[in-house]
C-alpha cells in the first residue's frame, strides 16, 4: 500500500560568498534535517572566487546534493533559484526554499511541514508584504491575504510550480495601466520583491495556504539580513576580488545582526581553513563596529548570551 506522505522533496538555498554560514548551516543540515529531504540544489554567488569555490568544495560530494553551481558575480536570491530550478530532479513532488541564514535545529521540522502540505495546504511559509507602493499592496492583501511566502522557509507543490508559464523567482517591475493577471490592471508605477511574482500566480492557481511564523522557538530561527549584511560590510573582499578589506561608509545597522555576524564566526572560524582571509574578516568587523559608534563590550556580551542560548544546538 502506498503511504500518502511518501513524496520526494527538494531543497533549494543559494549563498553569498561568506564562508562561515555555509559551515553552520551544512552542521544543521547533517545533525538535523538531511536525512528528511530527498535533495538538494544549491547556487553560490559573489566575486570572490576563492570563498565561492571553497563553499562548493564544502557541500560538494555530499550525497544529498544533487547539484550546486558558482555564479562569479552579485546575483540576488531570485536570479539564483531561477538558476537552479531547472535543475531539479523530475521526480522531486515538493519544493522547499530555505535561506542560509534560516537555521533549522530540530528534527522532524521539514517532516513536519511536509506532511501539513500533503494533508491539506497548497503552500506552506511565513507572510510578506514586500510589493510597492501601498495600493499595489492592498490589491493583493484583499485577495490573498499577503504579497508573498517569504523564502526564508517555504514548502510548494511543484505540480502547481509548473502550471506558471513564465516562472521567475525574482523581483517584478511593473508601470500603472500594466495588467497582473493574479492582480488585474496595476493602479501605479512600482516593483514587487523576490518571490512576490511567483506566489501571487501560485495563488491564483491554489489559494488555500497555510502561514508560519517567520521564527519558532525550539524548531528554527531566521535571523534576517545577515547575508545582505555580509555584502553591506565586507563589500571590499568582494568588488575587487581579493581577501583584503577596505573600511567604507556606506552602513548603519543594528547591535543585534552585528552580534549574530560575531556568533556564526565564532562557531565555525575553526573549519574555515583561510587564515589570511580570517585576519581581514576580524580586522574588517571590529573596524564596523568601531565606526558605528557600537561598543565592543556590548557585542561581545549580545554574542556570549546568543552563543549559550543555542550551544546545546549548534555545536
Amino acid at each position: 500500500m502506498t503511504n500518502k506522505y511518501d513524496k520526494k522533496i527538494s531543497v533549494m538555498m543559494a549563498y553569498v560568498c561568506n564562508p562561515f554560514l555555509p559551515v553552520l548551516q551544512k552542521r544543521l543540515y547533517l545533525k538535523y534535517w538531511k536525512d528528511e529531504i530527498d535533495e538538494l540544489v544549491i547556487n553560490v554567488n559573489g566575486r570572490n572566487d576563492l570563498i565561492r569555490n571553497w563553499i562548493i568544495d564544502l557541500w560538494k560530494g555530499d550525497s544529498k546534493v544533487k547539484y550546486i553551481e558558482g555564479t562569479p558575480k552579485e546575483i540576488r536570491q531570485g536570479q539564483a533559484f531561477d538558476s537552479i530550478y531547472p535543475h531539479i530532479s523530475d521526480n522531486m513532488e515538493i519544493i522547499m526554499t530555505m535561506d542560509s541564514d534560516n537555521f533549522i535545529y530540530n528534527k522532524k521540522v521539514i517532516k513536519f511541514f511536509k506532511n501539513l502540505l500533503i494533508e491539506e495546504y497548497a503552500a506552506i511559509g511565513s507572510k510578506g508584504y514586500h510589493g510597492y507602493p501601498a495600493s499595489v499592496s492592498k490589491i493583493a492583501l484583499g485577495r490573498y491575504g499577503t504579497v508573498r511566502l517569504n523564502p526564508f522557509l517555504s514548502v510548494w507543490w511543484k505540480k502547481n510550480i509548473d502550471k506558471i508559464s513564465d516562472l521567475t523567482f525574482c523581483t517584478y517591475n511593473y508601470k500603472k495601466g500594466d495588467v497582473f493577471t493574479p492582480l488585474g490592471k496595476i493602479p501605479e508605477d512600482g516593483w514587487m520583491d523576490v518571490m512576490c511574482k511567483f506566489s501571487l500566480q501560485y495563488f491564483q492557481i491554489a489559494p488555500r495556504y497555510m502561514p508560519i511564523p517567520p521564527t519558532r522557538d525550539g524548531q528554527y530561527i531566521h535571523v534576517a539580513a545577515l547575508s545582505s549584511l555580509y555584502r553591506l560590510l565586507f563589500r571590499s573582499l568582494e568588488d575587487e576580488n581579493t581577501q583584503k578589506f577596505v573600511k567604507s561608509d556606506s552602513s548603519k545597522q543594528r547591535l543585534y545582526y552585528m552580534a549574530w555576524q560575531n556568533v556564526i564566526y565564532e562557531l565555525t572560524k575553526n573549519e574555515v581553513s583561510l587564515e589570511d582571509y580570517k585576519k581581514e574578516w576580524e580586522r574588517g568587523y571590529w573596524s564596523e563596529i568601531d565606526r558605528m559608534k557600537l561598543k565592543r563590550e556590548d557585542i561581545n556580551r549580545l554574542t556570549g548570551e546568543i552563543m549559550q542560548k543555542f550551544k546545546h544546538v549548534f555545536t
